[in-house]
């Protein structure tokens, strides 16, 4: 809710410990609806409500989403949450490298070029 999209920089020290975070972390509770748990392996639902200062109720709801049974991610989805989640840690080309890599692991022998792509300096 704060940050407008999970990252993993929403999960970093300075994040996590900010006060507004914290604020906002002790108005949130977490309640299991069994009529969505039952939908589970087949799908993985989440309903998200918030009430407004203003009194104002938001309900989002979303049964299935990418990387479920019915939407499964594409190469493309891959890619780009793997860019997403590497850029912090390895330069584009370590990224086009390892992505290389992966498309084509079932003719890999060795995991070395793996490994040194992925290798933080």
């Amino acid at each position: 809710m704060l940050d407008g999209d999970i990252t993993v920089g929403s999960y970093c020290p300075e994040k996590i410990t900010d006060p507004v975070a914290i604020a906002l972390m002790d108005k949130v509770s977490v309640v299991e609806d069994p009529a969505l748990t039952a939908l589970f392996p087949r799908h993985l639902a989440n309903r998200v409500s918030v009430t407004l200062v203003c009194g104002e109720h938001i309900v989002s709801e979303m049964i299935t989403g990418p990387g479920s049974v019915e939407t499964p991610m594409t190469d493309g989805d891959f890619e780009r949450k793997f860019r997403r989640m590497a850029m912090p840690h390895i330069d584009a080309s370590a990224q086009a490298e390892v992505l290389g890599f992966v498309a084509g692991l079932e003719k890999q022998t060795r995991f070395q070029p793996l490994f040194k792509a992925m290798a933080v300096s």
